[in-house]
């Protein structure tokens, strides 16, 4: 039996209203792809800016002191934007981002998402290396929480690396980057070979499952939680896992070379991690034996029913 194909609805949690952008002061510049800097704007106005890539913004609803993150994207990034705001309006959850409205201007889509004071979670790792255990353990537990939602309705993340994680100013981890999300009727169908190619653009490509890399697999619940594991490693020990080397060698460890044991980390979390990037996708552990894996030291319980 062919598969459906999946469309979500977002219009009921929306508004394209243009005008309406009138309402949010724009505070500073958060992140931007350009060197042009804009800082301390008064309010959004109809395409400021030429850039080629998305700049976001601290901003402010007027009249009030709500503060949201407004980001600028050039329409050409209309596919990103579609997968982004159909996943993230489908998901409410502590550890995702929460999306609030889109408007359209001439050459740009502007979202407007909660504001996240403590930056991303690549600065962090950046700024302090490999984290403590305890840390890890806090952090992963935020990560495996917001990925378990999102798989719970029925939605890949595919790309889940440090840049798309955002922390708040209690230190709450976000999960913001849906960009290359899909939703699982179409993952059999998705052009992996495409999407690959756009993640070793932005990530290493340790953070890709073997079976994509060498195209076997498709995207599915076990890449996204290959690409968790990684993310732990790199919490961990401060790199990602199979990191040395150019870019083929980084690819042939992926897909052939077996992950070293570390006397850094604890039996548990070792233990974990060498589960998670199994080269096989089908001896990756299911979210049931996930969940109760001993490193968590906690019961996770399962999702509630969409």
């Amino acid at each position: 039996m062919a598969e459906a194909s999946y469309e979500c609805t977002v219009t009921a949690s929306i508004d394209n209203s243009a005008p309406l952008l009138s309402s949010y002061r724009l505070i500073d510049t958060i992140s931007q792809t350009s060197t042009t800097s804009t800082t301390a704007a008064t309010e959004p106005t109809q395409d400021r800016h030429d850039d080629t890539q998305p700049i976001t913004y601290k901003g402010r609803l007027a009249l009030t002191v709500e503060y949201v993150a407004l980001t600028s994207t050039p329409k050409k990034h209309r596919l990103r934007l579609h997968n982004e705001i159909r996943a993230l309006a489908a998901l409410q959850h502590p550890n995702v981002l929460a999306f609030h409205k889109w408007y359209e201007t001439t050459n740009h889509i502007w979202t407007i998402t909660e504001y996240c004071a403590g930056g991303n979670l690549a600065t962090l790792l950046e700024q302090d290396g490999a984290l403590p255990e305890v840390t890890v353990l806090s952090f992963g537990l935020d990560v495996l929480a917001a990925l378990q939602h999102i798989h719970s309705r029925n939605f890949l993340l595919v790309d889940l690396w440090p840049s798309g994680i955002l922390l708040n100013e209690s230190g709450l981890l976000k999960v913001a980057d849906f960009g290359l999300s899909c939703h699982i009727t179409e993952a059999s169908h998705t052009d992996v070979t495409e999407l690959v190619g756009s993640l070793d653009e932005r990530s290493s490509p340790s953070y890709i499952a073997p079976e994509l890399i060498d195209g076997s697999g498709c995207f599915s619940h076990a890449s996204d939680l290959w690409a968790f594991g990684c993310l732990l490693y790199e919490m961990a020990l401060g790199a990602p896992p199979f990191a040395d080397g150019d870019e083929h060698a980084r690819a042939e460890a992926v897909m052939h070379m077996r992950l070293p044991r570390s006397s850094q980390l604890s039996f548990h979390l070792d233990d974990l991690l060498h589960a998670l990037l199994q080269k096989s996708s089908s001896v990756r552990p299911t979210w049931e034996v996930l969940r109760s894996h001993p490193f968590w030291a906690v019961r996770i319980a399962p999702p509630d029913n969409p």
